[in-house]
């Protein structure tokens, strides 16, 4: 059984694009046969124009192509784009050619059924494939150049994600002093004897991780391999640096790696932008009574503005400026110097403890989300001040502001909140700000609005 999958490519190919154009058109005929009864001719016309649109689009994306070493989230993803786009091609040529029965809401029925089957299909097609390949089939065999610390990190990667199936059988390095603990009994000899094993078909993947030093050896290594039809990788040893958000573009066909990069940028930065303004209009129209009455308490109870606007670093680092509910006498623009927050703050006016102790004071920022400034989640926004401050002590600082701040984040809800008067504290605070950074996905973002709302926005670091 082993190799089974490769040596019938193509016949698998087909198979999954007949499966997907069965279960599609399964969904078509379920919901207009369940709510009028049949399929209209003008329906099956609209079937037909959505079924072309998705096995078109599938193709220019590659969702037939191996998806061997991409994480079932990635596939799921782009699954997602080709239906989102098809859905938009099909209802453009209803709206503009024919209208079919049942309207926009049977249409919209007809896609959500076949995203649940199409989804469901992959999932289960990845089960089964983890599970065959956890028994040792359909397995790739893969070589690896360069006993170093960064093939030990590959290696260990590869042999926690059995789900791949990629077996690494040989390890090739010209310095034989090279130990390693994981590759020792896989050591097979230097790079000229890892060109002939290659050659000689032994081998699926070659990784090539030598350090980024020996540029003339993997020169002449990927030189010498162009005469075998094995698939080569270069592991460029980025990770000696501290990386945030590491990502390969191409540059007018040049390949680049990011080092220090955003996550929100093409899809993912529509669909956070998107649950920002939806969720921050909800949330100023279920609060406006509740603010008003705020707003009314701070006027009557002391003497001044009822909303205070600081200066503070924004996305990129670009200064913005955060509204808030007033909740002191007297308060620095943050510019040139920054108090902290402290207990029993003398310049607290009557209601400011109260609202700080609930984050009450915090709400105006929803205003600051509408407008783009800042995010429902993310980090939290320091003063200009602060921020120069403590850039020149804790080790990338700066980063945190590779994303918009947040009115919550997850060194908030992780206890990392309120004062930081000691060293320690701001650097845990960056520490899980730059690991939401790394990991952020929009079921993140749901995540830490949730648990925000059951831990309570108060806490006995709200001051």
């Amino acid at each position: 059984m082993k190799g089974i999958l490769s040596t019938h490519e193509r016949m698998i190919d087909l198979a999954n694009r007949c499966l997907d154009l069965l279960l599609m058109v399964f969904a078509w005929w379920l919901i207009y046969s369940w709510q009028t009864g049949h399929m209209e001719q003008k329906t099956l016309v609209m079937m037909l124009v959505n079924v072309c649109a998705f096995q078109f689009l599938s193709t220019l994306l590659g969702l037939y192509s191996s998806w061997r070493g991409q994480s079932i989230r990635t596939q799921l993803t782009w699954l997602m784009v080709v239906l989102l786009i098809s859905l938009l091609i099909t209802a453009t040529f209803n709206h503009i050619v024919i209208r079919t029965p049942g309207g926009i809401k049977l249409f919209l029925a007809v896609n959500l059924l076949s995203a649940l089957l199409l989804c469901a299909n992959r999932l289960f097609a990845r089960m089964l494939l983890s599970s065959i390949r956890k028994k040792g089939y359909n397995q790739r065999f893969a070589a690896i150049i360069g006993a170093g610390e960064l093939a030990d990190a590959l290696l260990q990667r590869l042999q926690a994600q059995t789900w791949m199936g990629i077996q690494v059988t040989g390890f090739y390095d010209d310095s034989p002093q090279v130990k390693m603990l994981d590759s020792a009994d896989c050591y097979r000899g230097n790079t000229q004897q890892a060109i002939i094993d290659i050659k000689k078909g032994l081998y699926d993947y070659l990784y090539i991780t030598l350090p980024m030093r020996e540029e003339v050896k993997i020169q002449e290594l990927i030189t010498a391999l162009t005469d075998t039809t094995c698939t080569v990788f270069f592991v460029p040893n980025v990770f000696v640096f501290q990386v945030l958000g590491a990502r390969q573009h191409f540059l007018d066909g040049l390949p680049v790696i990011s080092v220090f990069e955003s996550p929100f940028y093409g899809l993912g930065q529509i669909v956070k932008r998107i649950f920002d303004i939806a969720f921050s209009s909800l949330a100023l129209l279920l609060l406006a009574i509740p603010m008003l009455l705020i707003a009314i308490a701070i006027k009557l109870t002391s003497t001044g503005p009822v909303f205070f606007k600081q200066a503070r670093y924004g996305l990129h680092g670009k200064p913005i400026m955060v509204w808030k509910f007033r909740t002191m006498n007297m308060m620095h623009d943050g510019l040139t110097e920054f108090d902290q927050k402290q207990r029993n703050d003398p310049r607290l006016t009557k209601i400011g403890g109260f609202l700080r102790h609930y984050s009450l004071d915090e709400l105006p920022q929803f205003i600051n989300v509408l407008q783009g400034s800042m995010s429902v989640v993310g980090p939290r926004p320091h003063t200009v001040a602060m921020n120069e401050h403590y850039r020149r002590l804790v080790p990338s600082y700066m980063l945190r502001h590779k994303v918009k701040p947040g009115i919550t984040g997850w060194a908030q809800i992780n206890g990392w909140r309120g004062e930081t008067d000691t060293l320690n504290k701001m650097e845990k605070r960056v520490e899980y700000d730059l690991a939401y950074i790394e990991n952020w996905n929009i079921w993140f973002d749901i995540k830490i609005i949730l648990m925000s709302v059951i831990k309570g926005f108060a806490g006995s670091n709200a001051h």
